[in-house]
C-alpha cells in the first residue's frame, strides 16, 4: 500500500474515534432500551441478559451444528438441545451423575440420522470445548486433564473445511435473475417498501423501535441479504460459504450498522465498511480466523450485488474502500 493511502487510513482512523466517542454520548442519552438482536443460528426467546450465555452455547455446539446441518427452526431447536445436555453433563461435578447423564445422552445420540461421529470422541471433544468456554466449571484435576494444545485443537477444530478467499468466486450479477429467487409474498411486499421507503431513506429516526417505516426498513434490508445468499446458492456455492456469507452482513446490519451507528444499507458510508472490517467485527463478532480472511471479499460480492441488483445507485466509494482495506489487512 503506497505511504498515502495508510497515512489517509490512519487519519480516519483518528476522526472515527474521535466521532465515535461523541456519537456514544449522544446515544446513550435519547436512545431507548431495547434488547438486542439475536444473531442466525441462535434460537430465539432468549432474554437479552442470557444473550452472551446463548452466543457462547452456538459456538461450543459447533461440531453438532455441522453434522446436523438444521434446515428448520425445529431441527435447529433439536440440535440446540443436545448441546445443552452435554453442558449441562460437564457442570455436574459428580462423575458418577455425569456419567449417567451421558449414557441417556449415548441414547439419543445413537438414532440421530445424522450423527457422523463415535459418541466417546464427540463427547471428548465437547468436553474440551466446555472447558474452553467455561474453566470455572472445571475442578483443577479436571482442567489438567489435556493441555493448553488439546483445548486449543478442540476449539478449532472443524468438521467442513476451512475457507479462504479462493473459495469464494462471485459472478456477474443478473438482474433478470432477481424475480425468480422471491415468492409471491416476497414480491408484493418488495414492491410496497419500496415505494414507501423512497424517499425516506435518509430521515428514518432509528430510535424510535415503533416506527413503522423503521420496520420496514429493516425487514426490506434482512429480505436483500437474504437474496443474495439465495444467487450466490443458485449459482452453487456450498452452505459452508453460505452460511458464513449470511452471519457476516447479519451482524453487519443488525449489530454494527442498526444499533451502532443508526444506519442503514441506504446510508451506511464506507467509514462504516471499514470500521466494521478493519476493527469491529474482530473485536464485538464471535468468529474463526478464516471467516475474518474472506470478510473483505464477502463485501464487496455484497456491495456489487445491491448495485447490480437496483437496491443501491453506487456503491463504487465502499467498494474502493474495501480493496484499502483488504490491502490494510494484509500489511
Amino acid at each position: 500500500m503506497g505511504k498515502k493511502k495508510k497515512k489517509n487510513i490512519q487519519k480516519r482512523k483518528q476522526a472515527k474515534a474521535l466521532k465515535r466517542r461523541s456519537k456514544k454520548k449522544v446515544l446513550k442519552k435519547k436512545s431507548p432500551v431495547r434488547a438486542p438482536r439475536i444473531p442466525m443460528g441462535i434460537p430465539g426467546n432468549i432474554p437479552p441478559g442470557k444473550m452472551g450465555m446463548a452466543k457462547t452455547m452456538l459456538m461450543f455446539s459447533n461440531p453438532l451444528m455441522e453434522m446436523a446441518e438444521p434446515q428448520t427452526e425445529d431441527e435447529l431447536q433439536s440440535v440446540m438441545l443436545l448441546a445443552q445436555g452435554f453442558w449441562n453433563a460437564f457442570i455436574e461435578k459428580d462423575i458418577a451423575k455425569r456419567q449417567k447423564k451421558l449414557e441417556q445422552l449415548r441414547g439419543i445420540y445413537s438414532i440421530l440420522p445424522w450423527a457422523a461421529m463415535d459418541f466417546d470422541e464427540l463427547t471428548e471433544l465437547l468436553l474440551k470445548r466446555h472447558i474452553f468456554y467455561f474453566p470455572e466449571g472445571h475442578s483443577q484435576e479436571e482442567l489438567q486433564q489435556f493441555t493448553e494444545e488439546e483445548i486449543r485443537e478442540a476449539v478449532a477444530a472443524e468438521i467442513t473445511p476451512t475457507l479462504s478467499p479462493q473459495d469464494i468466486q462471485f459472478p456477474e450479477f443478473d438482474p433478470k435473475k432477481l424475480p425468480a429467487l422471491l415468492d409471491e409474498e416476497e414480491a408484493v411486499a418488495m414492491e410496497e417498501w419500496q415505494e414507501k421507503l423512497a424517499d425516506k431513506y435518509d430521515r428514518i429516526e432509528f430510535t424510535d423501535e415503533r416506527n413503522p417505516d423503521l420496520e420496514m426498513l429493516l425487514d426490506y434490508q434482512e429480505l436483500i441479504s437474504k437474496l443474495f445468499v439465495r444467487y450466490m446458492e443458485q449459482e452453487g456455492m456450498e452452505k459452508t460459504i453460505l452460511n458464513a456469507l449470511y452471519n457476516s452482513m447479519d451482524s453487519f446490519f443488525s449489530f454494527f450498522l442498526k444499533d451502532y451507528q443508526q444506519h442503514s444499507l441506504w446510508t451506511c458510508t464506507p467509514d462504516d465498511v471499514e470500521e466494521f472490517i478493519l476493527d469491529f467485527y474482530i473485536r464485538k463478532v464471535t468468529s474463526t480466523p478464516d471467516a475474518e480472511e474472506i470478510l473483505p471479499q464477502t463485501f464487496r460480492g455484497f456491495f456489487t450485488f445491491v448495485e447490480k441488483m437496483g437496491f443501491v445507485k453506487d456503491t463504487s466509494e465502499i467498494l474502493e474502500r474495501i480493496e484499502e482495506c483488504e490491502e490494510e489487512s494484509r500489511n
